[in-house]
C-alpha cells in the first residue's frame, strides 16, 4: 500500500501550488483507515458523481461516513458531492470545514424528527441519525424509540419524494 498521505503530513501540495487537506486532520489512525479503506476493493463506484445524504453527519457513524466519502473523492477522483445532515450548524462547520472548503461537503442543518427539506437530488441516503445519550435513552425511553421509528419514517418519505 502507498505510504499514507498523512505521514507526509497534514497537507497535500499539489502541482498548481494548492493545498490539499486531508479528512481526519487530527487523527492519523483514523486517516489511515480511510485511505486503506479507499485503496481496498469496495464496490463503491456507483456512487461516483452521485449526491449522498448523510444523516447524523456529527455522530460517530455519520462522521466517518462523511470523512471516507471526503476520502474517495480526493484519492479517487469519484466526485460524489456529500450533503451532511446536522442538527447543530456549529458543529457541523467545525467538524467539517476543511471539507466544506474544499468543496466535498455541504451541510445541511435539520432533524429528522421534521419532515426533511432540500430542494437539490439526492441519489442514496446513508441514515445514521438517533438518540445517542445513555442518560437520555434512561430517562426518556419512549422519546427515544419515537425519534428511531418517526425520524426513519420522515427520511424514508423524503426518500420517496426524491425517487
Amino acid at each position: 500500500m502507498e505510504e499514507s498521505l498523512y505521514r507526509k503530513g497534514k497537507y497535500k501540495h499539489m502541482e498548481n501550488g494548492e493545498v490539499e487537506m486531508n479528512e481526519c486532520m487530527e487523527n492519523e489512525i483514523m486517516q489511515q483507515d480511510l485511505e486503506m479503506l479507499v485503496d481496498s476493493d469496495l464496490p463503491i463506484t456507483a456512487l461516483e458523481g452521485k449526491s449522498v445524504l448523510v444523516t447524523g453527519a456529527t455522530g460517530l457513524i455519520g462522521s466517518q461516513m462523511v470523512y471516507l466519502l471526503a476520502c474517495y473523492n480526493r484519492m479517487r477522483n469519484l466526485q460524489i458531492h456529500i450533503i451532511a445532515m446536522v442538527r447543530n450548524e456549529e458543529k457541523g462547520k467545525k467538524m467539517f470545514s476543511h471539507l466544506i472548503g474544499r468543496g466535498d461537503v455541504e451541510l445541511l442543518v435539520g432533524d429528522i424528527n421534521r419532515p426533511v427539506v432540500y430542494s437539490d437530488s439526492v441519489d442514496y441516503i446513508i441514515h445514521g441519525a438517533s438518540a445517542t445519550s445513555s442518560t437520555y435513552f434512561v430517562s426518556n425511553p419512549v422519546e427515544t424509540i419515537y425519534t428511531a421509528l418517526d425520524g426513519t419514517s420522515n427520511i424514508l418519505k423524503f426518500a420517496t419524494e426524491k425517487r
